[in-house]
């Protein structure tokens, strides 16, 4: 007799519903978890693009002043300066020669000792040019 209950209770609706009602919770509860997996994963880039957007502003921000700058009539003034020779009306240029290029440039700090006691001091060379009469 019990292994015809044990039978019958096999074929009872209701065993058959809670099975059924446990598998799609299971899947349901898979499929979440799945989907919160994804929309961090979603917030994570959205993040990282944020910033990379942020960052593209701030640059494309400064290429807009650096182009500014170029267009500006100072820049123009400026190069015709140094790269023509030229100058305004009451200007006065000065030219230095003699100079090699390590102690004028400005990613070197040091000068060259024996280049400054050959040429003379720099406060000389000041009274020199402007008290000098050509």
């Amino acid at each position: 007799m019990k292994q015809r209950g044990i039978l019958s209770n096999l074929f009872k609706p209701k065993l058959w519903l809670s099975l059924g009602l446990l598998v799609l919770l299971i899947f349901l509860l898979s499929q979440l978890f799945s989907s919160i997996g994804k929309r961090s994963e979603v917030d994570k880039e959205i993040a990282s693009l944020k910033e990379e957007a942020a960052k593209a502003e701030s640059q494309n921000s400064q290429f807009k002043k650096m182009i500014e700058y170029l267009e500006s009539d100072q820049f123009a003034e400026e190069q015709a300066k140094l790269k023509l020779g030229l100058k305004k009306e009451g200007e006065q240029v000065a030219v230095v020669t003699g100079l090699d290029s390590a102690t004028t440039s400005t990613s070197t700090a040091s000068t060259d000792i024996s280049t400054t006691t050959a040429l003379g001091s720099n406060w000389q060379r000041w009274l020199d040019y402007f008290l000098s009469e050509k």
